[in-house]
């Protein structure tokens, strides 16, 4: 399999759409089309779904998506073994439609003359242990660990509390509702993306349904975004989560379609997220990186009631 391809595959993941990865990669859309249809062919699966709004991955996609980057990773990490500092500065995300990743789009901006790779790894594990072997230089996500044990020599800081949302298609009930309450939430069935890749995902509704008698449930990893929409737009009960940075169901067909975002409040439960990275790194772009995003860090108002897991002190 052509490693210029699986890039070019990384790339549309990363910008959500063809044209996007295009100018990333500073070639024609034409060729994007063409080095993608090579990795389907070399797969024997269909990678993307497409429609106005951009791609979204199917399900072979998703499963491939880990693969792609371990390849990318290995060559990298062979390169690196060479001259470690010669390589774009590397940061994991948990998702590329989080505050994460709306914080590096940010950097980028700013100093573009900085170059960038963003990688999208497993959960927090996985994002410790390449920060500890080198593979990655920072990762902004939710970072759950078991007990007290993190290791001494990263640092970490808290960057973003997300706020959660009440997504609902205009019939629901609450849809026409200023806010809700978590215990208004409790006779009514929440769908959430499934969570099983996503170790500190899981554990975060897990605490939040037996905090508040919630009924979250996880729908399954073949049932993309789209799908999930299609599933609540008209009920009268159904709904899902979204976190108030998240660009999920904000664009303007979404919008159109009828949707809502309801607040929640009393409390608000908060979904933590940090940058953690290798106190023995020495690359200046990871200083000016980790300068840019540090002062947006969010600190909960103090006349406000907020949930956080026990894990995210």
């Amino acid at each position: 399999m052509d490693l210029e391809n699986v890039r070019t595959f990384l790339s549309v993941v990363e910008t959500g759409r063809f044209q996007g990865a295009a100018v990333k990669l500073s070639i024609t859309q034409q060729a994007v089309s063409k080095r993608i249809a090579a990795i389907e062919n070399d797969l024997g699966a269909r990678l993307f779904h497409r429609d106005s709004r951009g791609v979204e991955l199917t399900a072979a996609g998703r499963s491939f998506l880990p693969s792609a980057q371990n390849l990318v990773l290995t060559l990298e990490r062979a390169k690196s073994s060479v001259t470690r500092n010669g390589r774009p500065l590397r940061i994991d995300v948990c998702t590329l439609q989080g505050p994460g990743s709306s914080l590096v789009r940010g950097f980028r901006r700013i100093h573009s003359h900085v170059d960038v790779d963003v990688v999208v790894l497993k959960d927090s594990e996985a994002a410790v242990s390449a920060l500890v072997s080198g593979d990655i230089d920072a990762s902004l996500r939710p970072f759950f660990t078991e007990g007290d044990e993190f290791p001494a020599d990263l640092a970490r800081l808290r960057i973003v509390d997300e706020e959660l949302q009440l997504l609902t298609g205009l019939r629901h009930e609450m849809a026409k509702r200023e806010s809700v309450t978590p215990s208004d939430l409790s006779a009514h069935r929440i769908l959430v993306p499934a969570a099983a890749p996503l170790l500190e995902r899981s554990k975060y509704f897990e605490e939040l349904c037996a905090k508040f008698n919630m009924d979250i449930q996880f729908v399954d990893e073949r049932f993309g975004p789209d799908e999930l929409l299609d599933e609540i737009i008209d009920s009268p009960s159904l709904a899902t989560l979204a976190g108030s940075r998240s660009e999920f169901a904000r664009s303007e067909e979404v919008r159109d379609h009828g949707f809502r975002r309801v607040p929640i409040i009393n409390p608000t439960p908060l979904y933590p997220h940090s940058l953690l990275w290798s106190r023995g790194c020495a690359r200046p772009a990871l200083d000016l990186f980790i300068s840019c995003v540090a002062p947006d860090t969010a600190g909960s108002p103090a006349e406000r009631i907020t949930w956080t897991p026990s894990w995210s002190a």
